[in-house]
């Protein structure tokens, strides 16, 4: 089970905790240490640590950490706004509640950047119904400097971010609720 796939299994077991990272650093000694990022610890932690033992008991006994000292850590993520999992799933949310195409990509490519990021894009593709266009809806909003330019560049050849020149470019996450598909594009704060 790769970190994506324990990502995904975490999201679905917890979804009131907003979980939008896992990662597995390996220590010295055999150690493991699995760091999940989500928005609302409190879920993950639960009354007197019992949801986090529980978790921590649900991770040990996968095949990946048998057999080793895995140790849990929870963190949070101050600023929701900037995880582009958590604003797909925010889009999401909204239009499979029946909110209107336009105002929910309105208000979800100007959540970000109120929060501090420099562009957002958010595409929406398969069951909505938008007043301005069919097929995929599409915002794109953000400072109209170079970096946006790459944002736009990168999502419409699909190329991949250079790793060495621009740090704060996140590849978007894609969320699939059943007939709906949203990914999100963030050029976060320098700093």
């Amino acid at each position: 089970m790769n970190d994506d796939d324990l990502l995904g299994d975490l999201r679905a077991r917890h979804p009131a905790a907003s979980i939008c990272g896992v990662a597995v650093e390996l220590r010295d000694g055999g150690r493991v240490d699995v760091v999940v990022r989500c928005a609302r610890p409190a879920h993950l932690i639960g009354m007197n640590a019992a949801t986090a033992t529980e978790l921590a008991a649900y991770l040990r006994g996968l095949p990946r950490f048998c057999g080793v000292d895995a140790h849990l850590e929870i963190v949070e993520v101050r600023r929701a706004e900037l995880e582009p999992l958590l604003v797909a799933d925010a889009v999401v949310g909204n239009l499979s509640r029946g909110v209107d195409v336009d105002r929910t990509l309105a208000r979800w490519s100007a959540t970000p950047l109120r929060a501090g990021a420099r562009a957002v894009r958010v595409v929406v593709s398969g069951a909505v119904e938008a007043s301005s266009s069919a097929g995929d809806v599409d915002a794109i909003v953000g400072e109209p400097d170079a970096t946006l330019a790459g944002v736009r560049r990168r999502i419409d050849d699909s190329v991949p971010p250079p790793a060495d020149d621009d740090d704060d470019f996140v590849e978007p996450p894609l969320i699939d609720v059943g007939a709906i598909t949203c990914a999100v594009w963030l050029v976060k704060p320098r700093g």
